[in-house]
């Protein structure tokens, strides 16, 4: 944990002391409802009233290609809930502004999760897409909320001896707030 909070304080830095305004960085927050979890596994284990959550924290680091689009990393931190996972993702994040007011974005992220809590998990893709709003402006800091699709695949260790992995999937609906500098 203290090596992914370097790594984000890093990149905050490095975009905060910037002399390019097209380079920006950011700190988001975010907690979401699962609105499915499909495999195997999830039948086995769980009802299928199990209400599932996902709570995360990313930093990223963007730079604006042209004035409406913006190409960028992030790393960050995800839980998930029932089964618990906790895994780190690195993703690549899109910004698009479609708009000639620049404060409604377009948002999309696809990424890999380089480790995770559990052992008998092996992560595969993870991906989110989201609408947002700035809101307000604090200095140089900007507020943005946002509403999105989270999605992630993953394979578990199969509770049965004839099979090795089962494959597993969660949708999830999420809300987050960024920090954005």
């Amino acid at each position: 944990m203290k090596k992914l909070l370097l790594v984000l304080f890093s990149m905050m830095s490095i975009a905060s002391y910037s002399q390019n305004s097209k380079l920006w960085g950011g700190l988001e927050v975010g907690y979401g409802l699962n609105l499915s979890d499909k495999g195997d596994s999830y039948k086995i284990s769980y009802g299928e009233d199990t209400k599932m959550t996902i709570t995360s924290l990313r930093g990223i680091l963007g730079y604006y290609v042209i004035p409406q689009l913006s190409i960028g990393a992030g790393i960050g931190f995800n839980s998930y809930t029932e089964p618990s996972l906790n895994a780190v993702p690195v993703c690549l994040d899109i910004r698009y502004h479609p708009l000639e007011n620049r404060n409604f974005l377009l948002n999309g992220n696809i990424g890999y999760s380089l480790a995770t809590s559990e052992k008998e998990f092996d992560s595969k893709v993870m991906t989110d897409i989201s609408i947002g709003y700035k809101v307000s402006n604090i200095g140089k800091f900007s507020l943005v909320p946002a509403i999105g699709y989270n999605f992630i695949n993953y394979s578990i260790n199969s509770p049965f001896e004839n099979e090795k992995k089962l494959s597993q999937s969660r949708h999830s609906l999420f809300i987050k707030v960024g920090l954005i500098y």
